[in-house]
């Protein structure tokens, strides 16, 4: 699943009722919350020996124009999988009750973008999603599994293989001049209002240069960085802050964009990066 920007959570609706109140971090979630302001606050607790979340909610539900559950989240962009076992606890009295988990673009708004993938009270399983803000939700059920087959797709798996946003920055992390010459990391995940930079960092004349990291530059890329640019700049210690596009190809509308707005975009070999291959040796005639 790719989608930028998103809450990446487990979410339930309503469960069993458990003692641990609404806040945060809990285990590998940075917090969680109520969403849509139910009437009866949520619980959520974490086991580490076992490595089980157990959520409670009380809301209405997660459905039509209005979300109320109680939800475990942290903020991730780029490319994620998600894996989860999930079962209720108790038989319940609500066929409707759901338990999964959810991207959603946030968590202020009850009628937020997102979807998920959620247990039903009943045994259904179905994909929910809503596409824009305010509007009805949509599912796709999963009445009845015919088959429940296992392929290992080994490293032709696309999620799968380097070269993932992750990697990439993982890598450009500990050699930062790969993206520019003298630049030096202050920070991975510098945090902003709409998200955080991929890389933050100085460069030879201690100017600061924000570096947004993708496998693919595509204009959406550059869109991401001068938005990041935006909320950046008005701050006078960051007021001359450039930014960079790094990513191992980079679409020529994408390279064309840059250059009308000033920024800089860079194609990085992971293989190179990681030693994993010597550079092509190359012959010229001065």
């Amino acid at each position: 699943m790719k989608k930028s920007g998103m809450l990446l959570a487990a979410l339930a609706w309503p469960a069993l009722l458990i003692a641990s109140p609404n806040g945060g971090p809990l285990g590998d979630f940075e917090a969680h919350v109520d969403v849509g302001s139910p009437k009866i606050a949520g619980y959520a607790t974490w086991n580490a020996a076992s490595q089980v979340y157990t959520l409670s909610a009380g809301g209405v539900n997660i459905w039509a124009k209005r979300d109320e559950f109680q939800f475990a989240y942290r903020k991730m962009k780029g490319d994620f999988i998600v894996q989860a076992l999930v079962e209720f606890q108790g038989q319940g009295v609500d066929p409707h009750r759901k338990a999964g988990i959810m991207a959603r673009a946030s968590i202020a708004d009850f009628d937020s973008p997102y979807v998920d993938g959620a247990l039903h009270g009943d045994g259904l399983t179905s994909l929910q999603f809503r596409k824009v803000k305010g509007e009805d939700r949509l599912d796709i059920r999963v009445v009845e599994v015919l088959s429940d087959v296992t392929h290992d797709m080994g490293e032709a798996a696309a999620l799968e293989k380097d070269g993932v946003e992750r990697d990439l920055q993982a890598e450009l992390a500990n050699a930062p001049e790969w993206c520019g010459e003298g630049l030096r990391l202050v920070r991975r995940e510098w945090p902003t209002d709409i998200g955080p930079v991929d890389l933050m960092c100085r460069d030879a004349e201690d100017e600061w240069v924000a570096v947004e990291i993708k496998r693919i530059g595509t204009i959406e890329a550059v869109e991401q960085l001068t938005r990041y640019l935006e909320v950046i700049r008005p701050d006078p210690a960051l007021a001359s802050c450039r930014g960079i596009l790094a990513a191992q190809s980079v679409k020529p509308q994408a390279s064309t964009l840059c250059e009308a707005r000033g920024l800089g975009c860079v194609e990085v070999d992971l293989e190179l990066l990681r030693g994993d291959r010597e550079p092509e040796l190359t012959l010229f005639d001065a």
